[in-house]
């Protein structure tokens, strides 16, 4: 009985999980030539959630009957990766990158021979250093369709400067792309302070660009967002981007401010924040958290918006409290501080002005006594006069009657 000689027939199908005919040797002429093999699971679309090529036999690993890779798919901007193609002897070596020829030196690209198992030849591609051009599909014969998938995460992924402020009014918007590349989008959860989000009348979550808009935010929108991939991408540990939203808002204090001696001194920082900003009050550049451990005068309290420490209360004040206060704030964002001048005015200063008053009326008062007792006595003495002239000249008139008689 004849027997026919061993011929392998292999080519990948995983596109479409089709099995494959191999013809297998040492078998009866009138026995089937081929049987069925089944090829490995087939690699996920981009952007589905799942790496090309990803399989359980090893972490960033993907195999097929005539080609395999090995490599690492998620990779930093700036950082450098490396695809191992392993190809059955009998099949061309040509490096492609989403279906266009690589050439060494170019693009950062450097290809290399490997070590390889028997009956493959093996070659290596490498980039020193990622951008997000190098993103896509890499494959090392056209003979397969079987490919290995790099993705390029944005750098500011990894990033701890990752604040935003909340502006009431104004429109707010979160992006989170993962791979700094338009074109690879992930199916994306977003979170605030651990509570997943839905898409509603307040937020919008937008799928098509991974972002995340608040038409009119308000205080309470402030906190920790969160945006990840879903389960599988990488594997077990998906990927995860924060983002710390912040509220704030200060205004200026009274330019200056005046206590009574003795009296209370109660100054209020303007300033409203969320998660709370950190106040420090100074006064001519001296900490008064420092003064209040030497003057039990000195007490913080909240202000009207509930900030810790954003009010400051000294209890009968005296002439050494004048001076210039200033209220520092700090918060993730930056510092900023608010000032106002305090003038101590003496306990009896309100009284000078009324003795003033009373001086200069009862001046006043004597002077026109005065004024008006000279006046008297002056038309007194006028009218003694008049009357003595009048009395002359009426004896005088007597006189002369008698003289006619």
């Amino acid at each position: 009985m004849h027997t026919v000689s061993e011929v392998l027939w292999l080519d990948d199908y995983t596109q479409d999980a089709m099995p494959i005919l191999v013809a297998v040797g040492n078998r009866q002429p009138d026995e089937p030539m081929y049987s069925d093999v089944e090829t490995t699971t087939p690699a996920p679309e981009r952007g589905t959630g799942v790496a090309h090529g990803t399989e359980n036999e090893g972490e960033g690993e993907s195999k097929s009957p005539i080609v395999n890779y090995t490599g690492q798919h998620f990779v930093t901007e700036k950082q450098g990766f490396y695809i191992q193609c392993n190809l059955t002897l009998f099949n061309q070596l040509k490096w492609t990158h989403d279906g266009k020829p690589i050439l060494t030196g170019e693009g950062g690209y450097s290809i290399e021979e490997a070590t390889s198992p028997q009956g493959f030849k093996g070659s290596r591609l490498s980039v020193e250093n990622a951008h997000m051009y190098h993103a896509g599909e890499y494959k090392c014969t056209t003979f397969s369709q079987r490919s290995h998938t790099i993705y390029v995460l944005s750098a500011d992924l990894f990033s701890s400067d990752l604040i935003h402020w909340i502006t009431p009014g104004h429109l707010f918007k979160l992006s989170c792309n993962m791979t700094n590349d338009d074109s690879t989008n992930f199916t994306l959860d977003w979170f605030r302070d651990d509570e997943k989000l839905e898409s509603n009348d307040h937020i919008k979550i937008i799928t098509a660009n991974s972002s995340l808009i608040i038409n009119d935010p308000t205080k309470d929108d402030s906190g920790i967002y969160r945006c990840q991939t879903r389960a599988g991408i990488p594997k077990d540990n998906p990927l995860v981007k924060n983002f710390t939203v912040i509220y704030f808002t200060i205004r200026k204090m009274t330019k200056s401010i005046v206590v009574t001696d003795q009296e209370e001194l109660s100054l209020e920082c303007p300033v409203d924040g969320k998660p709370f900003p950190k106040i420090v009050w100074r006064k001519d550049s001296v900490s008064l958290l420092e003064m209040k451990a030497n003057d039990s005068r000195i007490n913080f309290a909240t202000n009207e918006n509930e900030v810790p420490n954003a009010k400051l209360i000294i209890s009968k004040v005296d002439p050494n409290d004048r001076g210039n206060y200033t209220c520092n704030v700090t918060t993730p964002f930056g510092s900023y501080e608010v000032f106002t001048y305090v003038r101590v005015k003496d306990i009896y200063a309100a009284l000078w002005p009324f003795l003033g008053i009373l001086v200069e009326v009862l001046l006043l008062g004597i002077i026109i006594f005065i004024f008006e007792k000279r006046r008297a006595k002056a038309e007194f003495e006028e009218s003694d006069t008049d009357q003595g002239n009048d009395q002359k000249n009426t004896d005088h008139h007597k006189d002369s009657v008698r003289q006619r008689k």
